[in-house]
């Protein structure tokens, strides 16, 4: 009889340990998001300019107590771009949706790529979201940014923040926007 209350003691402890660390994994612990409202937002050179590259600023903030290293970053729902870049300024609170040539929101100060950069607990870093258009496109856009960093017991998590940015051809702003249909979306 002793040794039944034993097992079903110790497998009421392993359920307990087990079920704890399965909370913990499966927790939903996002310390990264955007500041503001950010996104949802056009910009386009004046004409004659044919520039087809403008940059935006997208601040994400790490609530964490801990520095976020990020070990992967891509956009999603790209539409019509032919190239899109993405670079930070590492614990620097920058003015959201600035747009503008890249040299112009980094100012001089030292900008490293998104994947590798460590984003500083409880501060802001502002992310340079660097949008290329496709030849002839009108313009082109992105849906938002998600961010891969290190989660509890080696998992991997994943963050996507939702921003709608896009770059108009000079001229074509209004033709700008994000309801592009899905099929142009990668």
């Amino acid at each position: 009889m002793n040794s039944g209350r034993a097992v079903l003691a110790v497998s009421t402890a392993l359920a307990i340990v087990a079920g704890a660390g399965v909370a913990v994994v499966s927790w939903p612990s996002v310390p990264l998001r955007l500041v503001d409202l950010a996104g949802g937002a056009c910009a386009g050179y004046q004409p004659p300019d044919r520039t087809k590259s403008m940059s935006v600023s997208l601040p994400v903030r790490n609530d964490s107590g801990e520095d976020v290293t990020v070990l992967g970053a891509h956009p999603f729902g790209t539409v019509h771009a032919e190239r899109v870049r993405l670079r930070v300024l590492p614990g620097h609170d920058e003015h959201p949706n600035s747009f503008g040539p890249f040299s112009s929101l980094v100012d001089g100060r030292p900008v490293e790529p998104l994947i590798g950069a460590v984003l500083p607990a409880h501060r802001t870093s502002t992310v340079i979201v660097t949008i290329t258009r496709q030849d002839d496109a009108a313009f082109a856009a992105i849906d938002g940014v998600t961010i891969a960093q290190r989660g509890t017991f080696g998992t991997v998590r994943t963050t996507s923040l939702p921003a709608w940015l896009g770059v108009a051809a000079a001229g074509r702003i209004d033709e700008c926007r994000g309801d592009a249909p899905e099929e142009n979306r990668t």
